[in-house]
């Protein structure tokens, strides 16, 4: 297994470099349909082995998915040059595939630089935060329906900030980290962030209405320790199993993920509790009608359910 995942990356790798190495100028230069590519991939595993039928499937799919102007030619069971033979196609500048073991990069200094990866690295930020934005504006529609004062939304939404800036900043601290990873987190710690910061308002406004502000605060802050925090670990618990994956995206995703729960937890805890002191004064001059409708037949349809399925008791 072990074999089978180096060979993977060592194709990752060498794809990569291949691209640099080739002639990657002509497909960025050419935008009138009539280009094509040739690459041959050149390995020494038999026909019938797994990683063979894989790559086979891969090299199918890209030609499909540009219109066959990019070409991979398979070569297995080392009809081509193989081993460093094989990789010195690829520094030659070939149009050249080598799939090795990484040992054979050894000798050479391995620098990636494709417009591919770069192109949908920008693709895929571009789009998330277009979707971050649609994203705010329904939560913010959705938290102004849904919440009892107007004062809350900025309390909650600034809690959500507040945590999402400590884990965009940590990531620096990791080195480098997928850009997915990077993409998908800042949505997971919205919707956590927000959630835990619902806990904690709901609370306080049940405390604030027979306690002084600070008093309130202190209470609600007591109470939702305990819920916030065993919510978040567990599913903390979940996303270890995470870090265990062979392949890097895994375990890079999850610290991701592990880290934005637990500045989730931190913003909640140090965070919110100075901005409802500070925006708590505002809560009661800013309620409105709530805009939920009532939804009580659900409770008297469990009741009625309850009723019928009850035990007789013996006389």
């Amino acid at each position: 297994m072990k074999k089978f995942v180096a060979m993977l990356l060592a194709l990752v790798m060498v794809f990569a470099l291949c691209a640099c190495g080739s002639n990657g100028d002509k497909a960025a230069d050419d935008n009138n349909g009539d280009y094509h590519l040739v690459l041959k991939l050149s390995h020494v595993f038999q026909p019938n082995e797994q990683l063979t039928i894989e790559m086979q499937q891969v090299a199918q799919r890209i030609k499909e998915r540009t219109n066959g102007a990019i070409e991979i030619q398979c070569y297995d069971s080392g009809q081509l040059a193989t081993y460093k033979d094989n990789v010195e196609q690829v520094v030659n500048g070939a149009d050249w595939i080598a799939c090795e073991d990484p040992s054979y990069l050894a000798d050479y200094d391995i620098y990636v630089s494709t417009s591919l990866g770069n192109t949908q690295q920008e693709t895929i930020d571009a789009e998330v935060r277009v979707i971050m934005v649609y994203v705010a504006v329904i939560i913010v529609i959705v938290l102004l329906l849904t919440s009892q004062t107007y004062a809350e939304v900025p309390v909650l939404i600034l809690t959500f900030v507040v945590g999402m800036i400590l884990n965009m900043g940590t990531n620096f601290m990791l080195g480098t980290i997928s850009f997915v990873s990077n993409s998908v987190t800042n949505i997971l710690q919205l919707a956590l962030s927000l959630d835990y910061a619902i806990i904690f308002c709901n609370h306080f406004k049940e405390e604030h209405q027979t306690m002084p502000l600070k008093e309130a605060v202190i209470e609600s802050l007591s109470k939702s320790i305990p819920e916030i925090s065993s919510s978040s670990l567990t599913t903390v618990g979940g996303l270890v199993a995470m870090l265990f994956m062979q392949f890097r995206i895994g375990s890079d995703m999850a610290v991701c993920l592990i880290k934005s729960i637990l500045f989730a937890m931190l913003s909640v805890f140090v965070v919110m509790p100075g901005l409802l002191m500070l925006f708590g004064p505002y809560m009661s001059k800013t309620k409105h009608r709530n805009f939920v409708p009532k939804i009580s037949f659900v409770g008297r349809y469990a009741s009625v359910s309850y009723t019928h399925l009850t035990l007789p008791t013996k006389a």
